[in-house]
């Protein structure tokens, strides 16, 4: 009995926990680390530079490649997808509502610098970020409680350049990050499941026919 208690209170104690995400973006390098309260669970680069395919190597896949005949879709087909697309995007919806204000960004920090030789290119830049920002930061901040934010966008002119400096700090609550995934895994399997089922039938009619 004891023991059951000291585990349900670990537990409890586990899910009260918070998860830091850290990420940053500098000098066309990302990383990010992932903090269990206060103990760092994980600390890493991102993006690598991948291994450039031999042109030989690359001509014999495409030679070895069957082309596959192009599947042509019925009028039943664009049905089935139209409503599977927006029964995904209700269930993106339903996510969305449950995890809004459950997200804490502690800092969001963007720099951005670019620059052109055409001056007016360098104005008309200039508005079109401010505008996607203007339009970027209230949804952000529909979704999450944004406690502190710096954004500086810098045009230069005369000279070809863009650079990128961004830096967020993320936490949310155990409890609610399993909820989520919980949620998210019940719909993958539901859809999955519906795209199973009406390509099974497809087949099924194939073979009637033929």
């Amino acid at each position: 009995m004891i023991v059951f208690a000291v585990i349900i209170a670990v537990l409890i104690l586990i899910m009260n926990l918070s998860v830091h995400v850290e990420t940053k973006i500098q000098n066309k390098k990302f990383s990010i680390v992932i903090r269990l309260g206060k103990v760092r669970i994980l600390k890493a680069p991102i993006l690598k530079k991948t291994k450039k395919e031999n042109k030989s190597t690359a001509k014999e896949k495409n030679k070895n490649d069957t082309v596959k005949p192009d599947k042509k879709l019925t009028v039943n087909d664009i049905t089935f997808y139209f409503s599977s697309f927006r029964d995904i995007l209700k269930d993106l919806q339903k996510l969305m509502r449950y995890s809004r204000k459950k997200i804490i960004c502690n800092k969001l920090l963007l720099e951005l610098t670019f620059g052109k030789e055409d001056a007016a290119q360098v104005g008309m830049m200039y508005g079109f970020i401010w505008a996607g920002i203007g339009n970027m930061l209230p949804l952000l901040q529909s979704m999450m409680i944004i406690k502190e934010h710096s954004i500086t966008v810098v045009p230069l002119y005369n000279q070809e350049c863009f650079s990128i400096v961004y830096e967020g700090n993320f936490r949310m609550k155990i409890h609610h990050i399993v909820v989520i995934g919980l949620k998210a895994f019940s719909y993958f399997i539901k859809h999955l499941k519906r795209f199973s089922k009406y390509n099974k039938k497809q087949k099924s009619n194939q073979n009637n026919k033929k």
